[in-house]
């Protein structure tokens, strides 16, 4: 549930702070008040890691963080040998706005991966396939279908899924993002959002309502139910395992085609 609650706050902060829908839009949110002449960015013969530079934006090191930029700005949107970029572990760390303008303003690649990948995923005005169209060009300028957000297991695929890009989430299954367990979180939390469109709560300590079992009876339910589960199967032959909480939900429910569906799919009831 602490998963779900940091997605929903990445979310908001997107939309808070990156109400804009082109490229040129939402950059000027960045970089209209930011002077990155005010940056240095000197080359020396020395040479430093992505591993030195997150060593130093973690004690808040200013200085030592732009020397390294100026010995090569490219480390500035690179992975670590535990897979974290310099921008994560600012944001992280508390995110020091110079040290995140620093970053945005050593490599534009910076802005296009740590801001536009998840925005333009997140963005319902732009379409699915615009959308993959333009995490196919990132993806060639080096952007990791695996690269994490504000938190240790929010990707692409996760966004993807949590703002019904389902076509995107696919695309993102079959090239080769890893799905992790929290996905699962994920896929429960959709499959009760037709509940709370209805304004109608699940109690385990009390049996279902009678509204509630006349929403399981329509057709609306059961479309809901099947589009849950067929993405569930995508998400399962990549590895998922993580159906718990939905496989106790349609128990609660007395939903025995979704059970039997998850037990098709391999999960085993425990508990």
């Amino acid at each position: 549930m602490k998963n779900l609650l940091n997605l929903a706050f990445f979310i908001s902060f997107l939309f808070l702070n990156l109400n804009a829908n082109s490229y040129n839009e939402l950059y000027d949110v960045y970089f209209k008040d930011l002077n990155c002449s005010k940056f240095e960015f000197k080359k020396s013969g020395e040479k430093f890691s992505v591993d030195d530079l997150n060593l130093a934006i973690l004690n808040n090191d200013e200085s030592l963080v732009l020397k390294i930029l100026g010995s090569d700005k490219n480390l500035s949107f690179k992975q670590s040998s535990n897979s974290k970029t310099p921008f994560f572990i600012n944001l992280k760390n508390g995110n020091n706005i110079l040290i995140e303008e620093m970053l945005l303003c050593a490599d534009k690649r910076v802005f296009d991966f740590e801001i536009y990948a998840p925005s333009i995923v997140l963005n319902k005005e732009i379409s699915e396939n615009e959308t993959i169209k333009i995490l196919n060009s990132l993806f060639s300028q080096g952007l990791d279908k695996n690269a994490v957000f504000y938190y240790q297991d929010l990707t692409l695929l996760r966004v993807a899924f949590n703002s019904d890009k389902f076509k995107v989430f696919e695309y993102l299954l079959d090239t080769g993002s890893v799905v992790n367990e929290s996905l699962g979180d994920d896929i429960w939390f959709s499959f009760t959002q037709i509940f709370r469109d209805e304004n109608l709560s699940l109690n385990v300590k009390n049996s279902p309502s009678k509204e509630v079992i006349n929403l399981l009876n329509s057709q609306k339910y059961k479309a809901h139910r099947e589009k849950i589960l067929n993405l569930t199967k995508k998400a399962t032959q990549k590895g998922l395992k993580n159906l718990k909480y939905l496989y106790q939900t349609f128990d609660y429910l007395g939903d025995e085609v979704g059970k039997n569906e998850l037990i098709n799919l391999g999960f085993t009831p425990n508990f």
